[in-house]
C-alpha cells in the first residue's frame, strides 16, 4: 500500500533549516598568505620559520576584502612562562570585536576566526599583550603567517557535563557565515549532568577556542532556536547571554558561564527529556549576530499591529543599551533570504489576534511560508508562523502559548529563488507555485519549497554536489498539524520524512 500524509496541504521545508557540511571540497577563492617576517612589526625579531614578538606589540598587514564571509587564520606557537601560556589578540580595522587565544603550544598551531567586513582596504593587526621576562623565565609569542580565505570555516565545539558528539553526526562545531551564526553536528547527552551541552565563552584566560565572534551581540535575557531531537521530536535550543554588557554587576564566575547553550525537549517543559538526552541535532540551528554593523546593514524593524503585540522582555530585541536604535523586531534580508531577529508577546485583551505584523513589498514571498517556531519562552513548546504574499505575518498553533511569546530567531525563508538548482530526484508533489529547490552557498546546503502527496516517507534526492558525508536531522514544519516536522538527509541524498508519522 502507498503511504499518505497526514497533512494533506503539505510538508514545508523552509529553507533556513537544511545545513549541510559538504561531502567534497567546493571550489574556492585562492587564499592570500602573509609571512610574518614581511608584515609591519612594532616589536620583535625574525625567528626561525616566523617572528617572535618578544615584548607587548603587535604585527600588522593591510588586506583588500570584497566582503562577506571569510576566515583568518594565524599560524601561532607560544613560550609559556610563570605558568600562564603567551596571550594573542586578533583584530581587524572596522571590526567590533577582538579575537582572544592563549597560545599554548611549543609547536606550529592554526587560530581561526569567523568575520564578516565590509569591503575596502583595512589593517590586520595580531598583537602579545601579556609579556613576561623575570628569574629566567621568557614569555614570547611568534608567528609564522596571516592566511585570508574564503567561507565560513568552523570552530569545533567544547562539550561539558557529560555531552559527547553523537555517533553517525557531523563534530560538533558553529561558524559565522554571511553574518549567521550557524551549527552542524550531533549531540549524545546520554550521560549528560545537566541540560547544558556548550558555551560560548572564550575561556577567560584558560586555553581553549574563543567563541567571540559566535556570541549574538544585540540580545536582551535569552534567544530560542528549534532543534531535530531522537526518535522524531523536537525541541528548543536557548542561548542565555549573561555578560558584563546586560548585567554590570554579574559575578566573575557567572560571566565565565556566559553564553551558555541549555537543551529543553517538546512536551516536557524546560527540561532536557528523553529524547534531548538520546539525540540533540545541531545542524539546522541558526541566529542571527546582529542586525547592525558589519553583520547586518540593512535589517527592517517590523511594527506590530496596534501595539497589542510587542516587544516581549526580556528576551531578544529588548537590550536597548546594546542596540543604538532601542528596541525591535527585525526582518533582515540575507542574499535572497530572509531571516528574522527578536520576540514578540501579547500585551492586549484575550483573545489574541493572530496577526503579528506585516513585512514591506520587497520582503514578501511570491506565495504562502510556513516556518516553525518556539512558543512561550518560559516553557518552549512548538508553533508555526504564516508568511503571507501580501506580506502578513501570522501565528498558528496554541494561541494561549503564543500571547505568552514568540520566538522568531532562527527563521529564515527565500524571497528570491532565482539561485538553487532542482532536487535530483522528487518522490513527491510541490504544494504551491514556489519551486522546490536546493541552494548551497559557503559549504551549507538550504533547502526551500514545500511539497505534499507522497507515495513513500523518501521526499527526493539532493544533487550530488550538496550530499552530506554522514547523517543531518533537521526541523521542518507541517503547516495543516501546525506542528513540527524532522527530516532526515542521509549520506545517499535521500530527504526522508522521520515525523509526523505518515498513514497507509
Amino acid at each position: 500500500m502507498k503511504l499518505k500524509l497526514l497533512l494533506t496541504a503539505g510538508l514545508l521545508v523552509s529553507p533556513a533549516l537544511l545545513q549541510v557540511q559538504l561531502a567534497r571540497a567546493q571550489s574556492a577563492c585562492a587564499p592570500v598568505t602573509y609571512e610574518a617576517e614581511n608584515m609591519a612589526h612594532s616589536t620583535g625579531g625574525s625567528t626561525p620559520g616566523g617572528w617572535n614578538i618578544w615584548a607587548n606589540g603587535n604585527i600588522s598587514t593591510n588586506h583588500s576584502f570584497d566582503g562577506g564571509s571569510k576566515v583568518i587564520t594565524v599560524v601561532a606557537r607560544g613560550q609559556a612562562a610563570a605558568g600562564v601560556a603567551a596571550h594573542m589578540e586578533v583584530n581587524v580595522d572596522g571590526w567590533a570585536s577582538s579575537y582572544s587565544y592563549s597560545v599554548v603550544p611549543s609547536a606550529w598551531s592554526t587560530y581561526t576566526m569567523n568575520v564578516e567586513v565590509p569591503s575596502g582596504t583595512r589593517q590586520i593587526r595580531v598583537s602579545f599583550t601579556n609579556d613576561y621576562n623575570q628569574n629566567g623565565q621568557d614569555r614570547n609569542l611568534y608567528i609564522d603567517k596571516v592566511i585570508v580565505g574564503c567561507g565560513g570555516g568552523w570552530t569545533n565545539l567544547s562539550l561539558r557535563d557529560g555531552w559527547k558528539p553523537a555517533r553517525g553526526s557531523g563534530v560538533p562545531a558553529v561558524g559565522l557565515i554571511d553574518g549567521i551564526v550557524t551549527f552542524r553536528g550531533g549531540l549524545d547527552g546520554t550521560s549528560a549532568t545537566s541540560d547544558v551541552p556548550f558555551c560560548l565563552t572564550d575561556g577567560h584566560g584558560a586555553p581553549g577556542p574563543d567563541y567571540t565572534q559566535y556570541r549574538a551581540t544585540d540580545v536582551g535575557f535569552d534567544l530560542h532556536t528549534r532543534a531535530a531531537l531522537a526518535n522524531g521530536a523536537t525541541g528548543t535550543l536557548q542561548v542565555h547571554p549573561l555578560s558584563r554588557q546586560t548585567d554590570p554587576d554579574l559575578p566573575e564566575t557567572e560571566v565565565s558561564n556566559s553564553y551558555c547553550v541549555r537543551v529543553a525537549e517538546d512536551g516536557v517543559g524546560a527540561a532536557m527529556g528523553p529524547n534531548a538526552m538520546a539525540f540533540t541535532s545541531l545542524d539546522g540551528v541558526t541566529y542571527t549576530k546582529s542586525a547592525y554593523g558589519a553583520q547586518g546593514g540593512n535589517a527592517v524593524r517590523v511594527s506590530a499591529v496596534g501595539d497589542t503585540w510587542d516587544v516581549d522582555y526580556p528576551w531578544r530585541g529588548t537590550d536597548g543599551f546594546i542596540l543604538p536604535d532601542g528596541q525591535g523586531v527585525y526582518a533582515k534580508p540575507v542574499n535572497g533570504f530572509v531571516r528574522f531577529e527578536g520576540a514578540v508577546k501579547y500585551r492586549g485583551p484575550q483573545p489574541a489576534p493572530a496577526l503579528l505584523f506585516n513585512l514591506r513589498s520587497d520582503l514578501r514571498p511570491s506565495s504562502t511560508v510556513y516556518l516553525p517556531v518556539a512558543l512561550s519562552p518560559l516553557n518552549p513548546s512548538p508553533g508555526q508562523i504564516v508568511i503571507q504574499p501580501n506580506g502578513d505575518v501570522m501565528v498558528e498553533g496554541a494561541l494561549d502559548a503564543a500571547a505568552a511569546g514568540i520566538s522568531l530567531d532562527g527563521t529564515a525563508y527565500s524571497v528570491s529563488q532565482a539561485d538553487g538548482s532542482p532536487l535530483a530526484t522528487l518522490n513527491w508533489s510541490p504544494a504551491s507555485s514556489r519551486l522546490v529547490r536546493a541552494r548551497l552557498a559557503n559549504g551549507v546546503v538550504r533547502l526551500e519549497g514545500a511539497v505534499q502527496n507522497g507515495a513513500s516517507a523518501t521526499i527526493g534526492t539532493l544533487p550530488q554536489s550538496m550530499i552530506p558525508a554522514q547523517t543531518v536531522y533537521v526541523v521542518a514544519d507541517a503547516p495543516v498539524l501546525a506542528q513540527p516536522a524532522t527530516l532526515r538527509i542521509d549520506p545517499s541524498g535521500a530527504i526522508v520524512v522521520v515525523s509526523p508519522a505518515l498513514g497507509l
